[in-house]
């Protein structure tokens, strides 16, 4: 007994849960919403409400309408069949499986059953009834749908003649022919209906139908054609598919009247991402944009990105935000980002809210492409004092001793090897490296030897007077050096000392010989007024004879004035000689004027075509002998001159010039080779030259590009580094001028790639402990070294400290006896393995 009480139970929960109770259904939507319903009835309709939140049906209902049978013609020998209209999507949602034969029929006052009706008496009495229950029994009483129809005799063939009105959807015809035609009308109380129905297709993509419909019919009158529109917006006679957030309108027209039934079509619900968007991996510094991540794939709508600063504050364009677009984002830098994806679902799909991605570019490593040198330091200096010089890596950066307070010792010199750190200038995007040095450390005491030795080595061959300030400097410089110094500098450096010194004594003693002549031009060119007069040229004449005179030659170069007396008198019969610079100048192309006079003072002038009056030319170097200007066409037919002020104060003139200004373009006078070939990680060097140019620019095409970008380098030689990058790149140089830009001939860049080709290969090496072994390799094209060593009985290479140049210096230890050596030399495209050398302890 009490298993089946428990029985009953069950089944009644089960029955309460798919809705065959009164009032309840627990029908799941396609989109996981369980539908609770609420069954009322009113005439012909029975509707069912659903009261949980988020229902996906139209006003979170659906109906059931009964309509009565057209065929209403009495003795006819045919059923009365009434029809059901919404009855697909009334099943669908509450979870019934209705059809028309679960319609019941009575006639008058009988019991009802499903036997249709058939037949029956001619009459006008609504005395037959048609209804269908909520759940397609009637055993519930109140949820029921029902229509009442009369049979009618068929009348003879008759025409109507409609008057038409309309309320709604509904278009009603009412015959106006009387009888008195002998044609009685057949319709039930002289009038047929047609009613417009909204289409079965509310959400989009449910796979219903999207047109509108009809019930009912007007004898003799065609099925009208229907009309949809959106909001104001004609749509023809083709239902709309598309969701909208304005209401569809379908209408038809029959006479004077249109029926009209308004919709919407609800957007379907979207299933989000089919494939989710994801961090892309292993993500590298190269200095050019990578994307972020991999593209979602929505199940519908369209994928939308941005980027923002963290990742639980979505971007807001307000606050100065990125806007969403469908590009994946593409960033240059190494950092950490937050990617933000959504679905927009546009017209037919809602949308997916916003959800964020980390994503980090990590920064590039540096390579030590070439070792620093370092300078020499003193014994007792720290390594601070030595300055690193040179090498260079594969960015932007900075040399600096790991540990500049270490002191190394006299036997450290050249020696040991010490630590030096990259740093690259863009610390953000790329990681440090580090490398050894060696350096000299100099003995005090032979660096003050070497200083003197400096000194007195500059002494001059020939001696000169002028050289007794540098020879008495020398012999105090040694006289200083304490006598462990002293003996440091060689027997040959102090004899040129002691040589100079006597040739210097000897020199004094000639120089006593010059002073008559000395005096005798200095008298000459005080007293002389007049360098053009007989006197001044026999006085002139007469020094000459004296300078030729004198018994050693030495002694000619030690008389003052006598290159005076030779220009003062060439002075005095020459004439001005014409402007060193071509009249003609072009257009924005910076000229000179230079003056062939020399003076104290400097100032240009220019004079205007028809003017008279002569004005100052301004800017840097209009007080210079050299004038430099950029021409305009304004200054075509300009006169100038400079006015040069002498010692004496007084002023001479320039001749006058006369510029014409010409306004043409730029020549290329040399083009870069029309091909240029280069093996791959060499440096290739273009070279253009023109004229009349006021400015240059180096251009480059990549392959397949349309447009030509400026390169940065503005020297008449562009140097490229070839490369798999740079092949096939294409470079040209412009040359500018106000009037016009033109193009040297175009050069292609073909880049045969080659691995490092090794030219010497490390032999082996025998060496005593704690002494130095030396590996040497050598090869072309080389960008990287790195050296391995294997200890015997062993099948492992690893790395060599300080192997990253093609020398490997290694401190040898007794249980080095048997290791064996090799160096990786790589680039761009390859790597190639030297030979094996091996190191024999002794």
């Amino acid at each position: 007994m009490k298993k089946t009480v428990r029985t009953c139970c069950a089944l009644l929960v089960l029955a309460m849960v798919l809705g065959l109770l009164p009032g309840m259904s627990g029908t799941a939507h396609a989109d996981g919403h369980q539908h609770h319903f609420t069954y009322t009835a009113s005439g012909d309709t029975i509707t069912a409400t659903c009261d949980v939140d988020g229902c996906t049906l139209p006003e979170n209902k659906v109906t059931l309408t009964i309509v009565a049978t057209t065929n209403l013609y009495a003795l006819d020998g045919l059923s009365k069949e009434a029809s059901l209209v919404g009855l697909e999507e009334y099943n669908a949602a509450t979870g019934f499986n209705l059809s028309t034969d679960n319609i019941i029929y009575r006639k008058g006052d009988s019991t009802f059953s499903t036997t249709k009706i058939k037949n029956g008496t001619a009459g006008v009495s609504s005395s037959y009834e048609a209804r269908i229950a909520y759940n397609g029994t009637d055993n519930f009483g109140s949820k029921v749908a029902k229509v009442s129809f009369a049979l009618i005799a068929k009348p003879t063939p008759h025409t109507h003649v409609y008057s038409y009105s309309v309320q709604g959807n509904v278009i009603t015809a009412t015959c106006t022919q009387n009888a008195a035609n002998m044609e009685p009308c057949d319709l039930l109380n002289h009038e047929a209906t047609l009613t417009l129905n909204a289409p079965l297709h509310q959400v989009y993509g449910d796979g219903l139908n999207a047109n509108a419909t009809f019930t009912g019919e007007i004898p003799g009158v065609n099925t009208p054609v229907i009309n949809y529109r959106r909001s104001s917006t004609p749509l023809g006679t083709t239902a709309p598919i598309d969701a909208s957030d304005y209401a569809y309108v379908a209408s038809c027209q029959i006479g004077n009247v249109t029926a009209s039934v308004e919709y919407t079509i609800s957007k379907a619900v979207n299933q989000g991402w089919s494939t989710m968007p994801h961090a892309e991996e292993n993500l590298v510094y190269t200095g050019e944009a990578q994307a972020l991540i991999a593209a979602g794939v929505p199940s519908a709508g369209s994928a939308l990105y941005t980027v923002g600063l963290d990742a639980d504050n979505e971007p807001d364009t307000a606050l100065g935000g990125r806007p969403y677009t469908s590009s994946v984002p593409e960033m240059t830098n190494a950092g950490t980002y937050y990617v933000w994806c959504k679905i927009d679902g546009g017209k037919n799909y809602t949308s997916i809210g916003p959800q964020s991605v980390a994503v980090t570019i990590a920064p590039a490593e540096s390579e030590i492409t070439q070792a620093p040198t370092a300078s020499d330091i003193t014994l007792g200096q720290a390594l601070s004092n030595s300055t690193l010089t040179g090498g260079t890596a594969s960015v932007p950066g900075t040399f600096a001793w790991k540990d500049g307070t270490v002191v190394p010792a006299l036997t450290d010199s050249q020696t040991t090897a010490y630590a030096v750190v990259f740093t690259p200038e863009d610390t953000a995007n790329y990681e440090g490296a580090e490398t050894t040095v060696t350096l000299t450390v100099i003995d005090p005491d032979q660096v003050a030897a070497d200083g003197v030795a400096d000194t007195i080595g500059q002494l001059p061959e020939t001696v000169t007077l002028d050289s007794k300030d540098a020879i008495a400097a020398a012999r105090a410089t040694y006289e200083a050096l304490t006598p462990a110094q002293k003996e440091k500098v060689s027997p040959d450096t102090l004899q040129k000392l002691t040589n100079a010194e006597a040739a210097l004594q000897l020199l004094q003693d000639k120089a006593a010989f010059a002073d008559y002549v000395a005096q005798k031009a200095k008298e000459i060119t005080d007293s002389m007024t007049d360098w053009d007069s007989d006197e001044a040229k026999q006085k002139a004449k007469e020094y000459s004879d004296d300078i030729a005179a004198l018994t050693y030659d030495e002694t000619k170069t030690l008389v003052e004035n006598l290159a005076q007396v030779d220009t003062k008198y060439q002075q005095a019969q020459e004439v001005l000689g014409e402007l060193r610079v071509n009249p003609y100048v072009v257009l924005g192309v910076k000229s000179s004027l230079t003056s062939p006079i020399e003076g104290k003072r400097y100032q240009w002038q220019y004079q205007r075509p028809g003017s008279p009056k002569w004005r100052n030319a301004s800017g840097s170097s209009a007080k210079k002998q050299t004038y430099v200007f950029t021409p305009k066409m304004k200054q075509d037919g300009y006169v100038f001159r400079c006015r040069i002020q002498q010692p004496d104060k007084s002023y001479v003139y320039t001749p006058e010039l006369t510029i014409h200004v010409l306004a043409i373009a730029p020549t290329v006078t040399l083009s870069p080779e029309a091909e240029t070939n280069a093996i791959s990680s060499s440096k290739v060097t273009l070279h253009a030259e023109g004229q009349d140019y006021a400015s240059f620019r180096w251009q480059v095409r990549k392959p397949g590009a349309s447009r030509w970008s400026n390169v940065g380098s503005k020297n008449k030689d562009l140097t490229v580094t070839a490369s798999a990058k740079t092949n096939g790149y294409q470079y040209r140089c412009a040359f500018i001028n106000p009037t016009g830009t033109v193009y040297s001939d175009v050069t292609e860049l073909v880049v045969e790639l080659v691995a490092p080709v090794i030219t010497e290969e490390p032999q082996d090496v025998t060496a005593a402990v704690k002494a130095k072994a030396t590996f040497t390799v050598a090869a072309e094209g080389a960008q990287k070294y790195v050296w391995y060593y294997q200890a015997p009985g062993t099948d492992t290479w690893k790395k060599a400290s300080g192997g990253s140049r093609a020398t490997l210096k290694v401190s040898v230890k007794a249980n080095m006896d048997g290791y064996q050596y090799r160096c990786d030399i790589s680039n761009a495209d390859g790597t190639t393995t030297s030979d094996i050398a091996t190191l024999t302890v002794e």
